[in-house]
């Protein structure tokens, strides 16, 4: 995680917690910690510094990086708790915005048949989820790492916002005449999402570290080869005063090798990279959005009675600030769709779009 990103995340969690913050400079935060959280960290006064010239400003901070006990602690309380919020753009008037708002009917290519309701303004998630990537290798620092994934397209956005300034200039409470309802619990897709975006970053920063502990690997189990080499030619060459039976010197070989393969098996294991991958936070910036919902016509269903089926349906939305609709993942390849728009039992797709084995919301793995 960036240092700016690392600093936005421990001053919104620490705030969360009860905590007082303010900045000590460019590189330094001091914190105030409540009462109850003394004896989890250890004191109630300490400065946190985001790199070396943090510590040059003022010696007595703390290292926020891992292996300091401070920072430790605290990440600890984040690890072990979890944090979530929620928190309100400030919007137009509802009325204003749903004027302002085009018909997807002349705006979108919309398969015949399909029904349009009455737009509705809605505020609907744009996501701040905080991941916690742990290393496998002692030299590697863990690391933070935030994906803002927008929650109706479950696309990441092209530019990670500032997370104190983004968070703090957006309201506690929601607005009137907007619906809204709770954007909890984290739905599954999003969070399939938002690790498929993560496993790109974390793929590309695992191959650069695999090649590095290759070459430690290699150097340390050459050091195990020379070392058993010595030990299998002593027992070879054993002198006659001190010479084993020829059973006795071929079992001792046979054991030294064994605890080659051993060392060896142990030092491949030691240096193969892995990162663990765990969900630290997620907030919830509720965004102003213009909605419909599409719905296809059914046929009646057999019988007598000949009822009607439920429409499958989907919703869509503007974005009255980027000025342009937002559709849901393609049921059919999972990114945006394209061509002309259907609506289907499995959601939405496009007439442009190919099946794909492996669509981006399915590929989230904790563990590389």
């Amino acid at each position: 995680m960036k240092t700016r990103h690392l600093r936005g995340f421990l001053d919104e969690f620490l705030t969360f917690r009860g905590a007082e913050t303010s900045p000590a400079g460019e590189h330094l935060l001091r914190v105030k910690l409540p009462k109850s959280l003394e004896p989890a960290v250890g004191r109630r006064d300490l400065v946190l510094a985001f790199n070396l010239r943090g510590i040059e400003e003022d010696p007595a901070s703390e290292l926020g990086t891992m292996g300091n006990p401070i920072f430790e602690r605290i990440l600890g309380l984040a690890r072990d708790g979890g944090v979530a919020g929620v928190r309100y753009q400030k919007v137009p008037p509802a009325g204003k915005a749903l004027a302002a708002a085009p018909n997807p009917a002349a705006k979108l290519r919309l398969a015949p048949g399909l029904r349009v309701d009455a737009p509705r303004a809605v505020l609907a998630p744009l996501w701040l989820l905080i991941f916690r990537a742990e290393y496998s290798l002692e030299e590697q620092a863990d690391e933070l790492e935030m994906v803002p994934l927008d929650g109706i397209t479950h696309q990441v956005l092209a530019q990670t916002p500032e997370l104190v300034d983004y968070w703090e200039a957006l309201s506690p409470k929601p607005p009137a005449a907007w619906e809204s309802s709770s954007p909890f619990p984290l739905p599954r897709p999003v969070v399939l999402a938002a690790l498929a975006v993560l496993e790109k970053r974390l793929r590309k920063r695992l191959g650069k570290i695999r090649r590095e502990s290759e070459g430690h690997l290699q150097t340390e189990t050459a050091s195990i080869e020379a070392y058993y080499r010595q030990l299998i030619d002593e027992v070879r060459n054993t002198g006659r005063r001190w010479a084993l039976a020829p059973a006795q010197r071929d079992e001792k070989i046979r054991t030294l090798q064994l605890d080659w393969k051993r060392r060896s098996d142990d030092a491949r294991r030691s240096w193969e990279p892995q990162i663990e991958v765990a969900l630290a936070a997620a907030g919830a910036a509720m965004l102003a959005r213009v909605c419909w919902t599409l719905s296809s016509a059914v046929s009646p269903v057999g019988g007598r009675s000949r009822r009607r089926a439920r429409a499958p349906e989907v919703q869509i939305s503007w974005d009255p600030v980027a000025k342009q609709f937002l559709l849901p993942p393609c049921a059919t390849c999972g990114h945006p769709p394209e061509g002309e728009l259907s609506v289907g039992e499995a959601g939405l797709s496009g007439s442009e779009c190919h099946p794909s084995v492996e669509p981006p919301a399915a590929r989230g793995h904790a563990t590389h």
